[in-house]
């Protein structure tokens, strides 16, 4: 539980309960949690300050998390683990080349928190 004190996320989601979740779990882990609820303000978030890792919804009504990670690349911002979550489960891994993982809804509460602790410790975002 320590390993997740004062880490920073941001969740980006256009459904409040989905962010509302996020928030709740990582914050009683610890976290300091961001939220926006569309893509535009996601971004604006990150080039405020830079989260340590972003947990992305794939279906927004304004910009995909695919379209979202595709403009943080072309501001060289991509440089944070990114989590897509998805309702979709044709959605693969070799569809989002750029995120670091993927977690199906409804969310595992235990595997995101798993996914997210793999993505924190990794050596390639350190």
């Amino acid at each position: 539980m320590y390993f997740y004190e004062n880490k920073n996320i941001l969740a980006v989601d256009d459904y409040e309960d989905n962010l509302l979740l996020i928030q709740c779990i990582f914050e009683a882990l610890g976290c300091k949690v961001r939220t926006a609820c569309d893509a535009k303000t996601g971004l604006m978030e990150v080039k405020k300050a830079r989260p340590d890792i972003i947990i992305l919804d794939v279906m927004m009504p304004d910009m995909s998390g695919i379209e979202f990670m595709n403009c943080l690349k072309n501001d060289n911002l991509l440089d944070m683990p990114v989590l897509l979550l998805t309702a979709n489960p044709n959605i693969l891994p070799e569809d989002a080349p750029d995120a670091d993982s993927i977690c199906y809804k409804p969310v595992d509460v235990a595997g995101l928190i798993e996914e997210a602790r793999i993505l924190l410790e990794s050596d390639r975002f350190c």
